[in-house]
C-alpha cells in the first residue's frame, strides 16, 4: 500500500510539471490537469485513511488544509487579482494532496521563489514592471524542494 501511495506522488508531480509547462507557455492552467490532481489527491487521502490507524487525523488534515488553502488563495484572487483562478484551483488541489504541513512549506517556498524571480525581473528590465509571472512553475519547484527536504531528512 505504501508503494502505491508513493507512486501517487510521482503521478501528482508529473501532472504538476505538465501544468507548469502549460502555464509558462500560455499563462493559463488547463482545468483537466487540475481536476486530475484533485482525483489523485482524493485517492491518496482515501488510501491513507484506509491504511492509517489515525484515519480521522489524515482525513481532517487534508480537509482543513484544502479549506484553508481555498480561503487564502481565493481571497488573493478576489481582492488582489495577483493570481488567476487556475492558480487558486492548483493550490487547492495541492492543499488536499500535501495536507497541512506540506502545503505550508509549498506556499512559503513558492512565494519566496516568485518574489526572487520578480526582483530579478525588475533588476534586469525596469521597463516592464507590469510583467506577469506564471505561478504553477514556482509551485512545482516548491514541491520538488519539499520532497528533497523530506528525502534528506530520511538519510
Amino acid at each position: 500500500m505504501e508503494t502505491f501511495i508513493y507512486s501517487l506522488y510521482w503521478l501528482y508531480a508529473a501532472l504538476l510539471a505538465v501544468a507548469a509547462i502549460i502555464d509558462i507557455r500560455s499563462h493559463r492552467i488547463e482545468p483537466r490537469f487540475v481536476y486530475a490532481m484533485f482525483a489523485v489527491a482524493v485517492i491518496k487521502t482515501a488510501l491513507e485513511v484506509i491504511s492509517n490507524e489515525m484515519y480521522l487525523t489524515s482525513l481532517w488534515a487534508a480537509l482543513i488544509s484544502g479549506a484553508v488553502t481555498t480561503l487564502v488563495f481565493w481571497g488573493m484572487y478576489r481582492f488582489s487579482h495577483g493570481i488567476g483562478l487556475g492558480d487558486v484551483k492548483l493550490m487547492v488541489a495541492a492543499g488536499l494532496f500535501y495536507s497541512v504541513r506540506g502545503i505550508f512549506t509549498i506556499v512559503i517556498f513558492s512565494m519566496l521563489l516568485v518574489a526572487v524571480a520578480g526582483v530579478i525581473m525588475i533588476i534586469k528590465s525596469r521597463s516592464n514592471l507590469k510583467a506577469e509571472l506564471p505561478f504553477a512553475p514556482f509551485v512545482a519547484a516548491a514541491a520538488i524542494i519539499r520532497e528533497i527536504m523530506i528525502l534528506a531528512d530520511k538519510l
